[in-house]
This record gives C-alpha cells, sequence and structure tokens, in this order.
C-alpha cells in the first residue's frame, strides 16, 4: 500500500533527478533567426540515413518535443535509437562507444571533402567534455509511461559536433553574411545547434 511518505519521497526523487538534468535553453536562441544553419554552412549528413528514418519512424512519436524555455527531462529517443544501432551507445551502462560513433561519422561522410579535415578533431573534442559532463549524466525521466527515459549523451554529443563544425565551417563552404555572424554569434552564447536550424 502506498503511503504519504512514498508519494513524498518519490516525488523527491524526482525533483533531484530533473534538477541534475541540464537547464532550459532560454527561448531567445529560437528568435530572429533570418537565415538557418544551412543556408550559412551546409553541413553534411552525419549518419546513414535509412537507420535516421527508422529511427525517426520507432521514436518520433513517443518523444515529444519540448518547447523552447522548458527544461528537459531527457534526451533525444530518436538520437538515442541511432547511435544504439551503430553501436555507438550502450544502454545499460549510459556509456559512449566514440569509436564506433567515429567510425559511422566518417563513413558517413566520406565525399563531404570540405569537412573531413575537421571531422576528426570535433569528434576528439566533444567527446571528452560531454561524457564527463554530469548533466548529461543525469537519469533520464521519460514524460510518457510506454517507454523508459531516453539519454541526454547521444543528443549532447551529436549537438557538440554540429556546433564544432559550424563554428569552423570551411571557408569555401562560409556564406559570410551578416545573419550567419548573427547565429555564431548565438550559439557561442549557449545556443543548441537546433535552435538555429530553422528561421
Amino acid at each position: 500500500m502506498t503511503t504519504a511518505m512514498d508519494i513524498l519521497v518519490l516525488g523527491l526523487m524526482l525533483v533531484s533527478s530533473v534538477l541534475g538534468q541540464p537547464p532550459a535553453e532560454n527561448k531567445t536562441c529560437y528568435q530572429g533567426n533570418q537565415k538557418t544553419a544551412t543556408e550559412c554552412c551546409p553541413l553534411p549528413r552525419m549518419m546513414e540515413k535509412a537507420i535516421a528514418d527508422a529511427c525517426n519512424s520507432k521514436y518520433k512519436a513517443l518523444s515529444p518535443r519540448v518547447p523552447p524555455g522548458v527544461r528537459k527531462t531527457e534526451g533525444s529517443c530518436v538520437t538515442q535509437c541511432i547511435f544504439t544501432t551503430i553501436g555507438g551507445f550502450n544502454e545499460k551502462n549510459n556509456t559512449l562507444n566514440i569509436e564506433a560513433i567515429r567510425k559511422a561519422i566518417l563513413d558517413t561522410t566520406a565525399s563531404a571533402k570540405a569537412f573531413l579535415p575537421l571531422l576528426n578533431n570535433s569528434i576528439n573534442y566533444c567527446y571528452p567534455i560531454i561524457s564527463k559532463d554530469p548533466q548529461f549524466l543525469a537519469t533520464p525521466v521519460s514524460p510518457i509511461p510506454e517507454r523508459d527515459g531516453c539519454s541526454f549523451l547521444p543528443p549532447a554529443l551529436m549537438n557538440c559536433i554540429k556546433i564544432d563544425l559550424f563554428q569552423k565551417c570551411p571557408k569555401n563552404k562560409w556564406n559570410n553574411a551578416p545573419e550567419c555572424q548573427h547565429l555564431k554569434e548565438k550559439i557561442s552564447t549557449g545556443c543548441s545547434f537546433s535552435a538555429i536550424v530553422s528561421g
């Protein structure tokens, strides 16, 4: 039989786990974009389309988007699915396999000659930061009962890699318009890559 004390303890556990998770992103990150990230620097596709499509079909409906300004209690289930499929994420112990991720990214981007010199550096820069950050190691909480919460690690790593590539975009791929400089400034203040994907 559930007592009031059980409910209180469960509530405190939920609150403490949520408080250890990444903070909500500022709404202004999504506002005032006059160009999209792709218009400024068209990054190559990082994962095989067939894998991404399969994970999208499986999890998109079960992984509702959280509006800007609202704290996320879990990471992207679609990204976790992609990483798990390529052997880049162990769901049992919440760890990344960086060599499997590196191989998948480099295989998929093999024809993106302009970005190839940057990719390894971005992966090497992001992995140590993301894999040890307590906010991304926090226990995720699913907003729906049909599944477990999805890890913060896979989307955090992908976000970091995309931001690093965008910030170091090769000159022959970069649109030097003021609106694009504005996007660089935004992500340098902590906005996510997804905040600059749409206008």
